[in-house]
């Protein structure tokens, strides 16, 4: 296993790769600058950038990601940069309950690659595993959020 620190100056993010595909992603606070990061962790740091990285290509090793889990997170990383859906959309597309995608979304391994902070609430922002906090900052600056 392979992990890289990004540092986005709001937080950072720990970067786990495996011969497989990118395993996890965690946030927390930042406390200073970092090394240089290369390879995905390089397009990572320009996201944190205010850049629209694609990451659409990037192989995943979901471990043991429920079989509906997957199914969440594929229509969840179709969702444009920029763009958000709510909960209840994602539920109409899976014949589900908006809470169900919730529940499936929290279970992320990945976030930003398997883009969960773009999805909301009907009646907000709704919840994200990294903190309401991180995730308005994220959708601030794609341009999601004023």
């Amino acid at each position: 296993m392979r992990r890289q620190i990004v540092d986005a100056g709001f937080c950072r993010a720990s970067l786990e790769e495996n011969e497989r595909g990118v395993s996890r992603i965690a946030f927390w606070e930042s406390a200073g600058g970092s090394s240089k990061p290369a390879g995905l962790a390089a397009r990572l740091k320009k996201y944190f950038d205010s850049d629209n990285v694609d990451f659409s290509a990037v192989k995943l090793d979901l471990g043991d990601a429920t079989k509906f889990q997957r199914k969440v997170f594929a229509i969840t990383r179709k969702i444009p940069y920029g763009e958000t859906r709510t909960y209840g959309w994602i539920a109409r597309k899976l014949k589900t309950s908006p809470r169900a995608v919730g529940q499936a979304l929290k279970k992320n391994p990945v976030p930003v690659i398997i883009p969960c902070h773009r999805v909301v609430s009907s009646e907000g922002v709704g919840g994200y595993s990294g903190g309401l906090d991180l995730k308005v900052k994220l959708l601030k600056l794609e341009g999601a959020l004023e």
